[in-house]
């Protein structure tokens, strides 16, 4: 019976130590399952090592997910949406014009058709009825300066004495306020200049108080970008 006792006392020591040898699995911290069996361990330097390998599992599980799929770049400037070729607006077939009003045979369209020798008039006396052309460009531009000629047609009296120019982004709506104001300087081509205006129509109207001449263009330009 003795020697049986001292058999058994002799094994124990062992299966601690098999015990700690699973625990020394932990040292397998990738796998991770090693590190759960080290802590289970009965001797305390193989628990420390089977937490070691939990902890090292759980930071390569979060390098791994950290990592973040790159994002899309972001997308070029592509051409106008129909896939054609960007319209030019400062392209003088591109535009219209109509007006207050319009002597006879003199309509709006005759001030930018290319023609110098017809011309647009309001076929009245510049009397307080601030009579207006408006060009519309079809479409957004930036203009620094407009030239007013009549030169050719046969009317290099009827320019605007005194002048107010407004802009619209939709040839519509026409702000109050006035971009350009000034006085003609009596000759019968005058350009009128201004800081860049970004606009589709411009409508330029003459505010005389008293002058017997009626209100004409041969031909409008625009410095058009």
């Amino acid at each position: 019976m003795l020697l049986k006792s001292r058999t058994l006392q002799a094994r124990r020591p062992g299966m601690n130590g098999l015990a700690g040898g699973s625990g020394g699995g932990g040292s397998n911290a990738i796998g991770g399952a090693g590190g759960s069996a080290g802590s289970t361990g009965v001797g305390g330097s193989m628990a420390t090592g089977g937490a070691a390998g939990s902890i090292d599992a759980a930071g390569t599980g979060g390098g791994t997910t950290a990592s973040g799929g790159a994002g899309g770049g972001s997308g070029a400037a592509g051409a106008p949406p129909d896939g054609g070729v960007p319209v030019n607006y400062c392209d003088r077939s591109k535009w219209t014009s109509t007006a207050s009003v319009s002597a006879p045979g003199m309509p709006p369209s005759a001030a930018i058709d290319g023609v110098p020798s017809s011309r647009w008039s309001s076929g009245r006396p510049q009397s307080n009825n601030n009579d207006w052309l408006k060009v519309d460009f079809g479409g957004v531009v930036k203009i620094t300066s407009l030239t007013i000629n009549n030169s050719s047609d046969g009317a290099g009296g009827d320019f605007a004495v005194t002048y107010s120019i407004f802009g619209s982004m939709d040839g519509v709506t026409f702000g109050s306020n006035a971009f350009s104001i000034g006085r003609a300087p009596g000759t019968p081509t005058y350009t009128i200049s201004f800081a860049q205006q970004i606009l589709r129509a411009v409508k330029i109207m003459e505010t005389s108080v008293n002058y017997g001449n009626s209100f004409s263009i041969g031909e409008v330009t625009a410095a058009c970008l």
